[in-house]
């Protein structure tokens, strides 16, 4: 925001050069930098435009950094003089109307009669051009200068031509459905009901906080204003100014929260300078606040301020910085903030003022007084890195997509349990919902690069969001797919899936087979992986040539072994029978070889397939023959045992499968 320096050293004469404001600011308070000619460029933070937005403000800023008084004297015949609450009349000249009081918390407006137009004084013309504002006429000029002197925006009307039954009429409320306002430098805007207007009975005069209109602007030949000083809703006049596109100096004050005690400070300036330079004569004045500004009173601690700041300032010391502030002592530790003041709202903000007074610059650097602790590994990081590191090796590209969906995307069907969440204020359809699942993009992924690859291998981390209807959920997912133009990679996708959990640390890992009806994503011969009674995910086919997974890498992370373990070697040595058997062609292998091994879970300890063999002779039929390896921990297996138990599989495998033994 630009800054008249030349207005600035009449607040505060003993300030020295441009260079030693923007020091003293940069040091003390907001980021300055020297623009050319007499402009201060300073950078207000959000929550001090109510007093900083001004000149005064600065001014006390750096009054408070010399420790100098503030200069409120008159100043080219127009004296700052600070507010004080007044008893309100209706005015009998014209009538005020504030429908929307949430919008518009405070509203006041003066006559004045008896107003010549002119140009106003060079020097006025001068501070408005360091400021970066153009002089247009006296009047115009201070509704401006009052703004950049007090952080107060200021309208003027041309009484004689607002309309009004027995007299001229404001009203303050929100703009009609379709209506339109053409501005002073004639842009036409079309208005919602979102918006507030001021307007008269006929017509809106102005976009509230943002722009005056056509209609009433002040001319050569006015001679009766109407000044308005208002507060409004910040968030509503930002929102305006965004969907109008529209920013102006006024709407850059109002949407971050001035106080509404600068209405009466802006209205009394306005006064004087238009009594000086236009030779006005005021009138009657309206003001809808209906109770005074309850005061903000706070206790300040100094000791749980040093406390806090790691400093030893007395009491004394404390006082004197907040005192060149504006602060108030009224009793003992009881502190009145300036009412400009917004941003100060606890014994944390009495500190901050305190310390920026002295100077953040002096304070020592102390070794923190905290116990220094191990940083405790995040398993999760390091399984997302570790993937990574070996789908790369398996020549697997990895993919980042946007974790909006559309509609579109979750009618292909679901992965997971509980729905997706949609969206309050989605940008397009295309971007409805949060993702479900990251299966959606990636095979889109794979189909666009089908116009380029005649191979595509991809995988994609990120996280995934559901709604179980109790409870929204996020979860982190891996998601890998492999596509080609010719042929099938459904078991080389297992085989890398396989590899990838003994990596991670997973040994007790099952796949068996999707019912077509569990989840609709996928096609028909799809396998869910599971870890125990845990489901860690699927595995299946988008379409004939594009095999795809995805898996929940928390409850990998969860079910993986922490540290490798070493187990001695076995004492007792392992046993070996093979049984050959038809099977229908129609019947899994590995569900064979699962159910062989739960047969005896203590005695056998791997089932291999040695032999698969098929041919027309065998009709529907297919032969295999398994290897059942069957070991003790405690003594040495029989061969009666052996056969006692090969005796059990052999009629589990008839009785559960209807093979043939052989």
């Amino acid at each position: 925001m630009k800054f008249s320096y030349t207005l600035l050293k009449q607040f505060v004469p003993k300030l020295g050069s441009k260079a030693q404001a923007t020091d003293l600011l940069s040091a003390y308070s907001f980021e300055a930098e020297e623009a050319q000619g007499g402009t201060i460029e300073i950078k207000i933070p959000a929550n001090r435009y109510s007093d900083a937005s001004s000149h005064a403000g600065i001014a006390r800023e750096l009054s408070a950094a010399l420790d100098v008084p503030l200069a409120l004297r008159n100043f080219k015949n127009l004296p700052f003089i600070e507010w004080k609450e007044k008893a309100k009349k209706a005015p009998k000249k014209f009538s005020i109307t504030v429908e929307d009081e949430t919008l518009c918390p405070r509203y006041s407006a003066q006559y004045f009669e008896r107003v010549t137009i002119g140009p106003s004084p060079k020097w006025l013309q001068a501070v408005l051009t360091e400021c970066g504002l153009r002089p247009i006429n006296n009047v115009v000029d201070i509704m401006n200068y009052v703004m950049i002197e007090t952080g107060q925006p200021l309208h003027a009307f041309d009484f004689d031509k607002l309309s009004g039954k027995r007299k001229p009429e404001i009203i303050v409320r929100r703009a009609k459905k379709g209506e339109h306002i053409t501005s002073i430098d004639g842009v036409k805007y079309s208005l919602t009901p979102e918006m507030l207007v001021i307007a008269d009975p006929e017509k809106p005069l102005a976009i509230a906080g943002i722009k005056g209109g056509t209609g009433c602007e002040v001319t050569e030949s006015t001679t009766r204003i109407l000044v308005e000083a208002a507060n409004f809703d910040g968030v509503s006049i930002m929102k305006a100014s965004r969907k109008l596109g529209l920013t102006t100096d006024a709407s850059q004050r109002f949407s971050h929260d001035i106080s509404v005690s600068l209405t009466e400070a802006g209205l009394n300036r306005a006064a004087q300078a238009l009594q000086s330079l236009a030779g006005a004569l005021p009138g009657e004045r309206f003001d809808s606040l209906a109770k005074p500004i309850p005061k903000k009173v706070l206790a300040f601690d100094v000791e749980a301020c040093n406390k806090l700041l790691g400093t030893s300032f007395s009491e004394k010391e404390a006082a004197g910085y907040l005192r060149r502030l504006g602060f108030k002592n009224l009793k003992k530790n009881m502190w009145e903030a300036p009412q400009e003041r917004t941003d100060i709202e606890t014994n944390e903000d009495l500190s901050e003022e305190v310390i920026r007074m002295y100077g953040i610059g002096k304070l020592k650097a102390v070794a923190p007084r905290v116990p220094l602790m191990a940083p405790v590994a995040n398993n999760l990081i390091t399984t997302k890195t570790l993937v990574r590191s070996m789908l790369r090796g398996f020549g697997i590209d990895e993919v980042y997509n946007h974790t909006f969906i559309s509609k579109d995307d979750i009618s292909r069907g679901e992965l997971w349990t509980g729905s997706a969440i949609a969206l309050e204020n989605p940008v397009s359809a295309e971007y409805e919902y949060l993702r479900a699942a990251l299966a959606y993009s990636v095979v889109k992924n794979v189909d666009e690069n089908f116009k380029y690859y005649d191979t595509v291998r991809i995988f994609e981390i990120g996280n995934v969001f559901r709604n179980d209807g109790k409870h929204l959920h996020e979860r982190t997912h891996l998601c890998i797919a492999l596509g080609t133009k010719g042929n099938e990679t459904f078991f080389e996708l297992k085989g890398i899936i396989i590899r990838m959990l003994e990596g991670l640390g997973l040994a007790d890992v099952s796949m068996r087979e999707l019912a077509a009806t569990d989840k609709s994503f996928f096609m028909e011969n799809s396998l869910e992986v599971k870890s125990g009674d845990t489901l860690l995910g699927y595995l299946g086919f988008s379409r004939k040539n594009v095999s795809i997974a995805e898996l929940d890498l928390e409850a990998i992370v969860k079910h993986a072994e922490g540290d490798r373990e070493y187990e001695p070697l076995q004492k007792y040595p392992e046993v070996m029978r093979d049984v050959s058997m038809f099977i229908s062609l129609d019947t899994r292998i590995g569900e064979i070889m699962q159910a062989v091994e739960e047969a005896n879970e203590k005695l056998i300890v791997d089932v291999d397939l040695v032999d698969e063999y098929a041919d027309d002779a065998f009709s529907d039929k297919q032969s295999i023959t398994l290897r059942v390896v069957f070991q003790a921990k405690d003594r040495t297996l029989t061969s009666d045992e052996v056969d006692k138990e090969m005796k059990r599989v052999r009629e589990m495998l008839t009785a559960q499968f209807k093979a043939q033994t052989r």
